[in-house]
């Protein structure tokens, strides 16, 4: 058997290299980890985004129909949140504001833009109208 002084000075160096190599070993996943993550997340929030505006336009036109009303016209947003089937004004899960413009027009998102807006292109929610 060893000194136990000795035994001591082993477990402190292997306990010394194996912290920094265990610390290294996270940071490399937390560094691929978290970048993905984020991603996802805002994936998710545009998608949800897309859904609500696509609620919102499902509204309008239900609207449209049951008033009579002509394209351009400019819609009450309390009214159509009453169309929403119960579920009130949607909110945008990035903190945008929803403005839901005149008949005719897709409604729009202060941070993901409209239906037909570019920057909506690519998500996996399909808005049929």
């Amino acid at each position: 058997m060893l000194p136990r002084k000795n035994q001591l000075f082993r477990r402190c160096l292997i306990l010394l290299i194996a912290i920094p190599v265990g610390l290294e070993v996270f940071g490399l996943v937390a560094g691929t980890a978290i970048p993905s993550y984020l991603k996802a997340r805002g994936l998710r929030e545009k998608n949800e985004c897309v859904y609500n505006m696509g609620k919102i336009e499902t509204a309008k036109q239900e609207w449209t129909r049951d008033q009579g009303v002509a394209g351009g016209q400019t819609v009450d947003m309390a009214i159509i949140n009453n169309y929403l089937k119960g579920s009130g004004a949607p909110l945008c899960p990035s903190r945008g504001t929803y403005t839901y413009n005149k008949v005719g027009e897709d409604p729009e998102c202060s941070v993901h833009g409209s239906l037909s807006d570019p920057r909506v292109a690519g998500t996996d929610v399909g808005v049929t109208r």
